[in-house]
């Protein structure tokens, strides 16, 4: 990400006012002498009564505070302080304040953080010219004495331009997770780009990794079900709202793009025009590498696994399988030892993780591999899902010796609970439950009446939703009968899709070693 830091050489200048004058002190030792309380304020600029504010440098000091520590006239009693800003036309009771706790003397604002304080709790209009003033207590617990200074600048605020944007949504590798929310590149004059993988399903976007706000979400219309659509054929000058804290859930603002189809995307963001942020949503296909590639197990005799494509992303290829003990690799023909995937050193599993999984990075060779993945005896003829990404900038394989859960859930309207999107109502309620069959412990079966809604299966029932699940390949899908339908086994939030359930009586089957539903 790329960021604007202008340096501001800016004269400071100090400029004191002192406090109401006090009566009545009482006299002995304390905290200070017991003289007058002093408050000063350094300003960036040249002018004593001034503070610049300016988006190119928002990261320069504004205005430091400092007061004198105050007295608590021999009492004994510990010392607070108090910060109050209004305008300068306003009570202070109109204005915000905050209560510092004790042994606090300084307090500085940033350029940006200073901005966005007069902008979110005193609620000042960008670019209006403002005079606030400041003051700053020293409070002695029992004592009404007056211990305050205060201090006046003049301000105008502005509209922050972002210099950072993220994208999350459940059509992103992110899902709803913030921290996890990805970047897009700055290229200038308010413009972000990104291109890649989106998946159909929902998307906005943030200014912040920290947090879901500040950010940008879809400006209306709004649609019956509470997002702007993105067609197939993809969209261009779509309208962006931007909220500096979440908005009233009454409002319903908190609107997302709706993606159709999972493709690539070259997306662009807009923000030059502070009134009028726009989004470009720009499909393409993403076919991955015209290729197979094939798990080798090595041995007396070389053995050759195709691998399936990913559902989603076409440069990823699975496995799901017994395989005996030994060394493995990955080739893209079948019987040769010809371009091939292996470690970049060799590697022996121990499936001793918190998930039991374990991911490496990979390379390619072109022959004569020297290096191998290792299955230890101790899982030999054990059932596995394995998974190479043969993107050249996110290389990696994943293994993972995989075990039974020992039952599904129902989640969502559709199910029979009587809220199928509380955890601890399905968790608890049979009806919901997918139990193992006696033949085969990896094929989960269920059979009932199903309320109309949305559905999917929670294979572990992760209290931070960020478990396994079973999901369909498409936002939407219709909960149709047929057998051996490919689903989604992933973690996490991203492609968080559900089926569409028309209520009625139902046979469900659910493998997990083919990954495929089968609805009667």
């Amino acid at each position: 990400m790329k960021t604007r830091i202008i340096s501001l050489m800016a004269a400071a200048l100090c400029f004191t006012l002192l406090s109401c004058e006090k009566t009545e002190e009482p006299q002995g030792g304390g905290n200070t002498t017991g003289g007058k309380f002093e408050v000063t304020a350094t300003t960036n600029t040249s002018d004593a009564t001034v503070v610049d504010l300016n988006d190119e440098n928002s990261d320069e000091t504004a205005i430091t505070f400092k007061w004198s520590t105050g007295s608590n006239f021999g009492t004994g009693n510990a010392i607070t302080y108090k910060f109050e800003i209004a305008p300068e036309d306003k009570e202070y009771s109109e204005g915000y304040s905050e209560d510092l706790g004790r042994s606090i003397y300084e307090r500085s604002f940033t350029v940006s953080s200073l901005n966005t304080y007069l902008r979110t709790n005193l609620l000042a209009m960008d670019g209006a010219e403002v005079t606030y003033k400041v003051r700053i207590s020293a409070v002695v617990a029992g004592s009404d004495v007056d211990q305050s200074g205060e201090v006046k600048f003049t301000a105008t605020t502005y509209e922050p331009v972002v210099h950072e944007l993220y994208m999350i949504g459940d059509a992103t590798t992110a899902g709803w997770t913030a921290t996890a929310a990805v970047a897009m590149e700055y290229a200038g004059d308010g413009v972000f780009t990104w291109s890649g993988l989106l998946n159909s399903g929902s998307v906005k976007f943030l200014s912040t990794n920290k947090d879901y706000w500040p950010g940008y979400v879809a400006k209306g219309p709004v649609s019956a079900e509470d997002y702007v659509a993105v067609p197939a054929d993809g969209a261009k000058g779509l309208a962006l709202q931007y909220f500096e804290k979440e908005p009233p859930k009454e409002d319903n603002a908190d609107l997302k793009f709706r993606l159709a189809k999972t493709c690539g995307y070259n997306v662009t963001v807009n923000l030059s025009d502070a009134e009028n942020p726009t989004v470009d949503f720009e499909p393409y296909e993403i076919t991955g590498p015209d290729m197979d590639v094939y798990l080798i197990t090595m041995g007396e005799t070389n053995e050759y696994h195709l691998m399936s494509k990913d559902a989603l992303n076409p440069s990823i290829y699975r496995y799901n399988g017994n395989l005996p003990a030994g060394n493995f690799i990955f080739g893209q023909d079948e019987n040769s030892l010809t371009n091939l995937y292996t470690a970049v050193e060799n590697y022996e599993f121990t499936f001793e993780t918190s998930t039991g999984q374990e991911s490496t990075p990979i390379q390619f060779v072109g022959s004569n591999p020297e290096y191998f993945w290792t299955i230890p005896q101790s899982f030999d003829g054990k059932f596995f899902k394995i998974s190479i990404n043969t993107d050249s900038d996110n290389g990696q394989m994943t293994a993972w010796q995989f075990e039974p859960y020992e039952k599904l859930y129902m989640m969502g309207e559709a199910s029979p609970a009587s809220n199928g999107w509380d955890m601890g109502v399905v968790q608890g309620d049979p009806n919901c439950w997918l139990m193992p069959t006696d033949e085969d412990p990896y094929v989960y079966t269920w059979e009932g009446t199903l309320n109309s809604g949305e559905l999917k299966f929670s294979c572990d029932l992760q209290s931070d939703w960020n478990g396994y699940w079973v999901r369909a390949t498409e936002s939407g899908m219709a909960f149709t009968t047929g057998a051996d339908q490919p689903v989604l086994f992933n973690a996490g939030s991203s492609s968080d899709y559900k089926w569409q359930v028309t209520g009625g009586s139902y046979k469900i089957t659910i493998d997990l070693k083919a990954e495929t539903i089968t609805i009667e």
